[in-house]
Parts: structure tokens; C-alpha cells; sequence
């Protein structure tokens, strides 16, 4: 059974993300470029009319019929907005896994190309989704008998007053329960999409299950990995925000103890925050691009091609990797 290499891949990422700055900006300003220009005509007003969408709920629990048309407006567009978005996630996805596998063609300087491989990756993210969605009602079924049937039991078998004591076992058993179901829907989620993306690049196909396949006895060196490449962009990401709204948490926290009026006032005032930063924040996240993304995809794709070594030809051989776990 192959293994991914911890350290290498952990190396090798930083050094694309850093070393490969300038191609990878070439690859990722102009799909940026489109989703700030969509953004600035779709999500920045959005932010702009929440803040009134807040308040005329706080003044009128029907609030949503006092929507002025603008409003209206602006929430249909962000439907299509979010569509626009996956298409150029998956477009960059594509694109820098391309770079970090060395299958990248064309100029160097620009970057922009939707096909089979992009629709690919959304597809597999949905079917994901949809496994996911169908594991989370599975789970409320089966919770939902056995609380049931726990409660019959525990009903039948009470006389008088309950020992409080008699609940800690139950209670355990349940803390137990909700920690093993968190741990197995992220188990499955990572076992299922962590080689996605690098599988349908260079294999040209459907690659949820043979990421199932490959991550196979991988787990936790994948757990390593991505907090090793990802923890330092969250808590970057952290502080900016706490920076930028930490003053706000405050008096929305304030609020929640007061009313639910004064919770959406709160809420309304730091959207209109959010809303005036928006544009820093992006020509920030532009600027940083490269290392942003660089670390989110090439971890993937170098633990893909410690996996999948490449072919005499130069294209990736799955029965390679099928001789590597036998």
C-alpha cells in the first residue's frame, strides 16, 4: 500500500506556492478578475441592501414584503452569481493543479479554460454533497428510532422520581455517538475529494472514487498535511477579520441576550461593515493569490504524483498506482 510522504509533500507545496509566484499569477489574475467584477455588481450591493433587509425585519416580522425592488433584484442575481463562482473555482482548480503537475500548456501570462475537467470537478463536489446529504437524513432516521425506543425503555422502566445519575451513561454514550458521526462524515468527505481534483486533470475522468481508492490507509498523513499547509492561511484570516470586525462582535453578542430586533440591527451594521471592506479585502486576497491557492491545490497534487508516478510518455498511469497497492 503506497503511503504519501509527509515531509516532501509538506516541502514541495510551500516551495510552488513561493517559488512559483509569478506563473502562478499569470494562471489566476484573469479568472479573479472576472469574479471581482462580477462581485462588485452582484455581492457588493448585496451587502449594501442587507442592512435595510435587517432592519425591516427587526421593525415588521413580514419585513420580506417591504423588499424595495433593487433588493429583489440583487438576491436573484447572486443565485447566478454563485453559479459563476463554481465555474471559476473549478477553472483555477484546474488550472494550478495543471501547473503543480507540470501538465500545464500555452501562454504563461494568462490563463482561462472551462471543459470537460471542470465540469467534471463539479460534478464530483455535488455528487459529494448529495452522499453527504443522504448520510446526514440516514443518521437523523436511525437517531430518531433509537431515541425512541431509548425513551420507551427508559419510560417503562422509571418508578417515581429518576435518578439523575442514571442519565450520565446515556449521555455519554450520546457525546460518543455525535463525536464518531463528526469524525466519519469528515473521514469520508477527505477519502472522497482529497485526490479529486489531480485524478480527473491527469486522468482525464470521474475522480471521486478513485480518490476513495487511492487515499486508502492515508488518512491521517493527509490530516497532517493540510494542517500543516492550511492552519497558518486560517489564523492569517483570523486575525484580519478580528481586526476588521472585532469591535462588532461585541454589541451583536450584546444583542443576542437583548431581543431579536437588536441582534439584526447588529447584524445589519456589521454587513454594511463588511460591505466597505470588501473591496480591500479582494485586491488584498489578489495580491496573495498565488500563495492562497498554491497551498490550498498542490498539496493534492504532489501526494496525487508520489501515488501515480508519471509515465515514460509523460501522462500518468493508473494501473501504476493499482500495482502500488497490491
Amino acid at each position: 500500500m503506497s503511503k504519501i510522504p509527509v515531509g516532501q509533500t509538506i516541502g514541495r507545496s510551500y516551495g510552488f506556492a513561493f517559488g512559483d509566484f509569478l506563473p502562478l499569477l499569470g494562471l489566476l489574475w484573469l479568472p479573479l478578475l472576472l469574479s471581482g467584477v462580477a462581485a462588485y455588481f452582484v455581492l457588493l450591493p448585496m451587502y449594501q441592501h442587507m442592512p435595510d433587509m435587517l432592519d425591516a425585519i427587526a421593525r415588521n416580522p413580514h419585513g420580506m414584503r417591504t423588499f424595495s425592488p433593487e433588493m429583489a433584484a440583487t438576491f436573484r442575481w447572486s443565485g447566478l452569481f454563485n453559479l459563476f463562482s463554481i465555474a471559476i473555482l473549478a477553472i483555477i482548480a484546474v488550472g494550478v493543479t495543471r501547473e503543480a503537475l507540470g501538465l500545464r500548456k500555452g501562454p504563461r501570462f494568462v490563463y482561462l479554460s472551462f471543459g470537460i475537467d471542470e465540469i467534471l470537478i463539479i460534478a464530483g463536489y455535488l455528487l459529494i454533497l448529495v452522499l453527504m446529504i443522504i448520510g446526514a437524513i440516514a443518521l437523523i432516521i436511525v437517531s430518531g428510532i433509537v431515541g425512541v425506543v431509548g425513551a420507551a425503555v427508559f419510560a417503562s422502566g422509571a418508578t417515581g422520581h429518576p435518578d439523575p445519575r442514571s442519565f450520565i451513561g446515556p449521555g455519554i454514550g450520546l457525546g460518543v455517538l455525535i463525536v464518531v458521526t463528526q469524525f466519519a462524515f469528515v473521514y469520508v468527505f477527505v477519502r472522497l475529494s482529497y485526490l479529486m481534483i489531480p485524478v480527473t486533470v491527469a486522468e482525464h475522468g470521474f475522480g471521486v472514487f478513485r480518490s476513495w481508492e487511492l487515499t486508502k490507509g492515508n488518512f491521517w498523513r493527509i490530516f497532517v498535511i493540510s494542517l500543516a499547509v492550511l492552519l497558518p492561511l486560517v489564523i492569517i484570516e483570523f486575525v484580519a477579520m478580528s481586526f476588521a470586525f472585532g469591535s462588532s462582535l461585541p454589541g451583536i453578542l450584546s444583542a443576542m441576550q437583548k431581543s431579536p430586533n437588536d441582534m439584526a440591527h447588529q447584524m445589519g451594521q456589521l454587513m454594511r461593515g463588511f460591505g466597505t471592506v470588501l473591496p480591500y479585502m479582494w485586491a488584498i486576497g489578489f495580491v496573495f493569490s498565488p500563495i492562497i491557492y498554491g497551498l490550498w491545490l498542490a498539496p493534492a497534487a504532489f501526494a496525487y504524483r508520489a501515488l501515480v508516478p508519471v509515465a515514460p510518455e509523460g501522462g500518468a498511469t493508473p494501473m501504476m498506482a493499482e500495482g502500488a497497492h497490491s
